[in-house]
This record gives C-alpha cells, structure tokens and sequence, in this order.
C-alpha cells in the first residue's frame, strides 16, 4: 500500500478493535500510526479516542480541538465529551454544527437531550429521550434518570427496571440506585429496601 492508503487502512483497523474492545490491536494500530504518521490528524483521532478509552478526558479534548478541520464524526465526540464535562456553552456549539440529516438525526437528538439535562432542564430531557427508540441499556439508564430528576419516579422504575438481569458491577449498581430512590421517594418502602439491599451487597465498601 501507499503512504496514504497505509494510515487511513492502519485507522480504520484502530477503528474496528476499538468498537470490539480489543485493546492489543488497537494499540497496535496507534503504534503504527504515531511512529509513521505522528502528525497526521489521524493520529490525533486515534491517540484521543485511547486516552478517551483510558478515561483521559482534558488530554482527548486538548487533541481534538487542535485539529484544523473536524469532521462530523470529531464534532459529535467533542459534543459528548463536553456534555459529560458539563459545559453546556461548548456542548451546545458541537451540538449545532453537527449536520441535521438522516444519518446523523438520532445521535444529534439525543445529544440535544443530553444537553437539556446538563442544563437542569429534566423535563425537557425526559420528553426528548421519550420520542427517541433505543434499547441499549446507557440510552435507557439516562431517559429513566431523566424521569427520576422530573419527579416521574414510576416512570423512572418501569424504564429502567427490565435490564436488572442483563447488566453488571457499576452499571448494576447505578441501576439499583436509581431503582431504590425512586421506591423510596413514592414510600414505597418495601421496594426501596430490596433494591438498598441489593446495592449494598454489591459496593461492600460503600458506608
């Protein structure tokens, strides 16, 4: 392969043992990205997506922001980053420049409600998440979170309670929580003291 043909091959191999969660290839690939192609913005990608994936969320964000041109796929990862920092000036910013088209519409949506709940605005939030479809757990954890902070506690159980079985360690935890906060603040204590007791077998340390 030629140069170009060789980093954008080495990228798009990071790319896919990224989203697999395969940490050998993934290095790798950003290896072979920073010793041939250490200035290239593909690098940069790469290197924040890692230090994203190591929790290094200010270095990720010093490395995106300082390419030149952005991408749509860079804008809507500094749009969540943002959002997860709580800066709802430069989230909001991301947010709007991501194109509004089919192939962007759901993610950019949900960014949007996202926003609203950073903002403090859980209404807003829960009626954004609520016209949305999706069934992945960390989708329905923020739309049930979102109905807790609005006060819909009943809501908030019936959302979030069909993934008890299916999730686990700190997704569980937050699950039983938030589960337990809401029994609790419709005095439903019966409810609230299994899902407590349950949160308590799983963070021993936790006093």
């Amino acid at each position: 392969l030629d140069s170009p043909k060789r980093e954008l091959a080495a990228y798009n191999s990071f790319l896919s043992a990224h989203r697999e969660h395969n940490r050998p290839v993934a290095k790798k690939m950003i290896t072979i990205l920073e010793t041939e192609y250490g200035s290239s913005d593909y690098y940069k990608r790469a290197k924040a997506e890692m230090l994203l994936w190591d929790a290094d969320t200010l270095k990720a964000l010093s490395l995106l922001e300082s390419l030149p041109e952005k991408n749509d796929e860079d804008k809507y990862v500094l749009a969540k980053v943002y959002i997860s920092l709580k800066n709802a000036e430069k989230a909001e910013f991301y947010c709007n420049i991501i194109p509004n088209n089919n192939e962007w519409q759901k993610e950019r949506s949900i960014l949007f409600a996202s926003l609203s709940f950073i903002r403090g605005d859980y209404q807003s939030a829960y009626n954004q998440f609520s016209v949305l479809h999706d069934t992945s757990y960390v989708f329905n954890y923020n739309k049930a979170l979102s109905a807790y902070k609005a006060g819909k506690f009943y809501e908030a159980i019936k959302i979030i309670d069909p993934f008890i079985n299916h999730i686990f360690g700190k997704d569980k935890a937050d699950t039983y929580r938030l589960i337990g906060n809401s029994a609790f603040a419709m005095k439903q204590w019966k409810n609230a003291r299994s899902s407590y007791l349950q949160l308590s077998v799983i963070e021993l340390q936790n006093p």
